[in-house]
């Protein structure tokens, strides 16, 4: 098969940012010859421009509607696939691995043995009308999938042959090889994913509340308001007591109801901002985030003056490698279980409708959480807390629970933005 078409990675920094920041962009306008630049998206540094060897001229890159799809990143941004605009006749693809510092190129890999002969045969036709070998998509279960297709020239006494195939690329370190091949395109995965956010985005979905709560409980938020009192534990073992003030108020027609908090410890004071849903209240602290559960089934309005809730929560500061606990007392509940249980299956790689990559790390209760947001991916402070999530956003902070009435469990959930909007906000498994 024929050789990698070579693309030249120019000007390259010593030190570049996360890889995740980076994308191939347009540097000139429509009416101009193409450039094409890989770009810090955080930062605005040109790491290198792309361009034809031979001339020293960038002919790579979108063309046409084709938009951005001629570059086609892996899920985890380790990989890209950037196809050359569509020319017609001849088109090929250049497949590279993204390390801290250049793009590494990756030989397209060789047929297994008797797999492409067709394809073959035509490509070694001495008079080959076009030869195109072009980037599909990213598979979700972390594959690429390519296309080749051949055809020889017609000529008076012999017709035209035409050969397709389509391939399973699989990558290990910078080498790909061929896993499966097809006659035919395979169909798109259908993946719980995509068939949630059809759902989720349908026009009868949005005839529903915006926000399913957790089933676990049938209180209402109104039941934590009051000034309550609260104890803690530092990381260092050391205690602390105080009272803290919950306000509720619910927000318009998002179905979300935004939490107000208020806690005097000794002479300091600490107020924060965030939403609850179902028995998880997430909260943006100043500089942090926490998040609680609530314990027992109290209802305030038909037992004033007997019963009542326990938040059992953790706290941490941003970029902190420890966390906090904290247990607030709202009226007089029972002696409530207060261990501290940790999901984990919130660590992986997650999707939001809109296909941003979200990364969740950390064993423990305090996860590092990567969600690129306007060009800049920069790690988020997040905490685990039964079936919770609580994630302190640039502008806010998210909530979520593990909702696993599917096959693949996903975290459903909201954002509280600034002081007062609050909007449903989903991650799903990769597509």
């Amino acid at each position: 098969m024929n050789p990698l078409r070579p693309l030249l990675l120019l000007g390259l920094f010593v030190a570049a940012p996360a890889l995740a920041a980076l994308d191939i962009v347009r540097i000139k306008p429509d009416d101009e010859a193409s450039a094409y630049v890989l770009k810090d998206t955080a930062t605005g540094k040109v790491l290198g421009t792309f361009c034809d060897p031979a001339t020293q001229k960038s002919d790579y890159g979108y063309s046409g509607d084709s938009g951005p799809g001629n570059f086609l990143w892996s899920e985890d941004r380790r990989y890209v696939a950037v196809n050359d605009p569509d020319t017609g006749r001849y088109r090929y693809v250049s497949l590279f691995e993204a390390l801290d510092q250049t793009l590494k190129p990756i030989a397209l890999p060789a047929f297994p043995p008797g797999s492409a002969d067709a394809l073959e045969a035509v490509r070694a036709a001495s008079q080959l009308a076009s030869e195109q070998t072009r980037a599909v998509r990213w598979q979700h279960n972390g594959t690429l999938l390519l296309s080749f297709f051949a055809a020889t020239r017609e000529t008076d006494d012999k017709p035209q042959v035409e050969a397709s195939l389509w391939a399973d690329v699989t990558f290990t370190g910078d080498t790909a090889a061929i896993a499966s091949t097809a006659a035919t395109e395979p169909a798109a995965d259908s993946t719980v994913a995509e068939t949630l956010i059809a759902s989720l985005t349908s026009p009868a979905a949005a005839e529903k509340p915006a926000v399913e709560q957790d089933p676990n409980w049938n209180g209402s938020p109104d039941d934590l308001v009051g000034t309550h009192r609260v104890t803690g534990k530092n990381p260092d073992g050391s205690a602390y007591e105080g009272t803290v003030d919950i306000k509720v108020q619910p927000e318009g027609m998002s179905g979300g109801m935004r939490v107000s908090m208020e806690w005097k410890i000794g002479a300091d004071v600490t107020r924060g901002t965030g939403l609850i849903q179902g028995r998880n209240l997430a909260v943006a602290l100043a500089d942090g985030v926490a998040l609680y559960k609530v314990v027992g089934d109290w209802n305030k309005f038909i037992s004033p003056d007997d019963g009542g809730l326990t938040l059992v929560g953790r706290w941490a500061t941003s970029g902190a490698d420890a966390v906090n606990e904290e247990i607030i007392l709202v009226g007089k509940p029972a002696p409530a279980e207060t261990t501290f249980p940790n999901v984990t299956a919130l660590i992986g790689k997650f999707m939001t409708p809109q296909k941003v990559p979200v990364s969740i790390t950390g064993d423990g209760p305090l996860k590092a959480i990567t969600w690129p947001a306007d060009g800049k991916a920069e790690p988020l402070t997040g905490l685990a807390l039964g079936n919770g999530l609580a994630i302190r956003r640039a502008q806010g902070v998210s909530v979520f629970f593990v909702n696993s009435s599917l096959d693949a469990p996903y975290l459903m959930g909201q954002t509280l933005t600034g002081e007062n909007t609050i909007e449903p906000e989903n991650l799903f498994p990769p597509f």
